[in-house]
């Protein structure tokens, strides 16, 4: 169960305590069953504060540091790798520079990666230097595609558009900043009836 923390973020408290009370259930029992749940560490605390077991804190985690060294390296490299692809001449290095000055930045890295793939050397087979500057590298390059997106919108689009995205963040007060899923339903009646809002709702 990925992003547990969202248990906190979007359930009150009685559905948590539930909800995870079955869960703990099911790891009790005597079956080739599994359940591994995700959470970032930032939200023990609030695992606590609902009461919920203490043992499984206590007992059954594991606490993942930081991706350093050989490993974020594999973590880069190898999924082109088993597609046929190496790194061109400086692009690894530039990343790994890059990296040293940015915490938590696997969403960024990840989001890099899938724009250099896209503008992969299909004749080399490799991905380059060249392509990670124009894309503004680890630091520009999600900043340089919504920017991109955004500019391109109608001063009336660029309204809805903040609206929308501030409906899919849960600001926290106090608290952390999280994700916060919205139907598309709920979208799509706050942009009423016109056509070139409900297509730009659509594809949110």
């Amino acid at each position: 169960i990925d992003q547990f923390e969202e248990v906190f973020t979007l359930c009150k408290r009685e559905v948590q305590q539930q909800f995870v009370g079955e869960l703990i259930k099911v790891g009790q029992e005597k079956s080739l069953l599994a359940i591994v749940m995700t959470m970032r560490a930032e939200f023990v605390d609030d695992w606590i504060r609902a009461e919920l077991s203490t043992k499984v804190i206590q007992n059954d985690t594991v606490w993942l540091g930081t991706l350093t060294g050989e490993n974020l390296r594999a973590a880069i490299v190898e999924p082109a790798r088993k597609q046929g692809y190496e790194f061109g001449p400086g692009l690894l290095e530039l990343l790994l520079s890059d990296i040293k000055t940015e915490k938590n930045c696997l969403p960024l890295i990840e989001f890099t990666l899938t724009e250099l793939w896209r503008q992969r050397d299909k004749d080399k087979r490799e991905l380059t230097a060249a392509a990670y500057m124009s894309i503004d590298g680890i630091k520009g390059s999600l900043n340089k595609q919504s920017e991109n997106v955004y500019g391109k919108l109608t001063p009336a689009d660029k309204i809805w558009a903040k609206r929308f995205c501030l409906q899919l963040v849960r600001i926290g007060r106090g608290e952390i900043n999280t994700r916060q899923r919205r139907q598309r339903s709920i979208l799509l009646k706050m942009g009423g009836e016109e056509p070139r809002t409900q297509k730009m709702i659509a594809n949110v």
